[in-house]
């Protein structure tokens, strides 16, 4: 079955051309990385992933990855690790993660109304990638509110594809894979004039999301110190459950 990753053994995986991004096709898009570092820490009993802050230290490649994990610290109410990906010998991510126990609160937040929900909004994919297959079509999107390319724009995003292999997928893997798509559904900048990365990623999850899909309530902007900065807002059905941030990289395309 297709999937972002190969397993190989409990620390290496190959990342298939699944994860592939829009600005090199040797490389792999954010999310995709960014799930693979948080998927080593998701069996932690009652504790659940509330940040993860990823450090790109170069461009991701596609093919064989190492992950190392390495526990900060474990105490009563919260934990901290570190996850790096090495492609061969060279560290290409660092993600720093905290876990918070989590208890059933006395008086939960009231359901918020989401409107529209993805059934009820148009079909929309990211066209801006050079290459014929890669994360924009193991994504499905659906525009909820907004134009592309013309400011703030929310669109539910939902994985196609397991991150793993035929392994089931964590709600909370699903949202990360998500987010890193912040300023693709809503770019500042004509893509085909300007690239946008973002050298870091921070996602902040309160709670897991209720199904596969995602919706990103995005923005972005441009300053003209070519540094800019995305964030979104992340919602299902039920409700908002976190938020993501990130700075970007702003660079003219070579003519």
């Amino acid at each position: 079955m297709p999937a972002f990753y190969e397993r190989l053994d409990a620390e290496r995986f190959h990342a298939t051309e699944h994860t592939r991004g829009p600005w090199s096709d040797a490389h792999q898009h954010g999310g995709p990385p960014a799930a693979l570092c948080a998927e080593a820490l998701l069996d932690e009993g009652p504790f659940r992933l509330a940040q993860l802050s990823v450090d790109f230290l170069r461009p991701v490649p596609l093919g064989p990855l190492r992950r190392a994990v390495e526990w900060l610290q474990r105490g009563r109410t919260r934990a901290r690790a570190r996850v790096t990906l090495f492609a061969g010998d060279t560290p290409v991510a660092e993600a720093h993660a905290t876990l918070l126990l989590s208890a059933p609160l006395a008086r939960p937040a009231a359901p918020t109304l989401v409107d529209p929900l993805p059934e009820a909004s148009a079909p929309w994919r990211f066209d801006f990638f050079t290459a014929e297959v890669g994360y924009h079509t193991a994504m499905e999107g659906r525009l909820a509110r907004g134009t592309w390319g013309a400011g703030p724009v929310a669109a539910w995003l939902r994985m196609t594809l397991p991150l793993i292999d035929d392994e089931p997928v964590a709600p909370a893997l699903r949202a990360i894979a998500a987010a890193d798509a912040a300023h693709g559904v809503a770019p500042c900048l004509a893509i085909s004039d300007y690239t946008l990365i973002n050298p870091t990623l921070t996602v902040v999850l309160d709670r897991d999301p209720l199904d596969d899909w995602i919706l990103l309530d995005a923005e972005s902007q441009a300053q003209a110190t070519g540094i800019g900065h995305m964030a979104a807002r992340l919602w299902d059905r039920r409700g908002l459950l976190g938020r993501v941030v990130a700075p970007l990289i702003v660079s003219p395309r070579p003519s």
